[in-house]
């Protein structure tokens, strides 16, 4: 689907829920069964059966529900993938690995 992106695989059971809450250019694809996707504050819904996909074109909270058994591929771009790495590190290396990108390149214009 996708070149620059990592995917993850899951299986919904009828009526359990999958949310995102920051879902922008995350694409979700139906691989078997039927599911039901809803952005907060959109009032177009979403109805997925196997071999079809959605992309989030914002950032409101998707909300993927399976209307039966179903398994789905979410498909999170590289870029995304890389700040929720970030994310989960701990908040000091977070903290001084941003300083020292921002002293490198602080340096490079200063030149």
């Amino acid at each position: 689907m996708q070149t620059s992106s990592t995917s993850r695989r899951t299986t919904l059971h009828k009526g359990a829920l999958f949310s995102v809450t920051q879902p922008k250019a995350h694409a979700i694809q139906c691989v078997q069964g039927l599911i039901w996707i809803t952005h907060d504050n959109h009032a177009d819904d979403i109805i997925l059966s196997a071999g079809q996909s959605h992309v989030a074109r914002n950032n409101a909270r998707m909300i993927v529900q399976g209307l039966e058994k179903s398994e789905m591929c979410v498909h999170v771009p590289r870029e995304h993938s890389l700040a929720l790495s970030m994310a989960n590190l701990p908040h000091r290396i977070a903290a001084r690995w941003a300083m020292v990108s921002f002293a490198r390149r602080a340096a490079s214009v200063v030149r």
